[in-house]
């Protein structure tokens, strides 16, 4: 594992696996706007892939957050920011696949 700075955050490189979806993941950014330490274990984690919300486990690994975990991250201002800033990603990345599929011969009109 190593820390590294880019893209204006500090970042936690390992791999990944998402424990909702199974997809890898090369590294974890702090997503909370008042840090400024890499992720550690007990953080929350939002997969890119499916969004579902996990936690940094102390093996290093994501996991599902437990019962309780999971109600104090539902109602935490930082992870329902992310996880809507995720919603609109899908959708806007939804709206471009459409766009360019209707283009294709063939493809949706």
């Amino acid at each position: 594992m190593s820390v590294v700075w880019r893209g204006g955050g500090l970042r936690h490189h390992n791999v990944h696996r998402c424990p909702a979806c199974g997809r890898s993941h090369d590294s974890l950014s702090n997503a909370r706007p008042d840090e400024t330490e890499p992720p550690r274990p007990g953080d929350p984690a939002l997969c890119i892939a499916c969004g579902a919300i996990n936690v940094l486990g102390e093996d290093g690994r994501l996991r599902r957050p437990t019962p309780d975990e999971f109600t104090e991250l539902a109602t935490d201002p930082d992870v329902r920011a992310a996880r809507a800033a995720w919603i609109e990603m899908m959708s806007v990345l939804s709206s471009l696949d459409e766009a360019v599929d209707s283009r294709k011969p063939g493809g949706v009109h």
